[in-house]
């Protein structure tokens, strides 16, 4: 079962790559340790990304942290671990 964490995570990533690479992902198709650069997202996609993640979550990762965050497993490992 999905965290609370993951879901809303997930749903910010879908909304942004759908809107912005223009593609149809879905949650039953996206595999959570993939790069989510090969999902379409060009820098400005993932900007926007981080950016709503930001708000969303009320943390901030930065750029350079963002780097290395790179799929959605590891976002949400990250996420968790600044919740705790």
């Amino acid at each position: 079962m999905a965290s609370m964490i993951e879901r809303r995570l997930l749903a910010i990533v879908l909304q942004q790559i759908n809107t912005l690479a223009e593609s149809s992902v879905t949650a039953d198709n996206l595999d959570h340790d993939a790069d989510l650069t090969s999902l379409g997202l060009n820098s400005m996609a993932a900007i926007a990304i981080l950016k709503r993640i930001n708000v969303e979550f009320g943390i901030d990762i930065t750029p350079e942290q963002a780097q290395e965050l790179r799929t959605l497993r590891s976002l949400v490992d990250h996420i968790q671990a600044r919740a705790s």
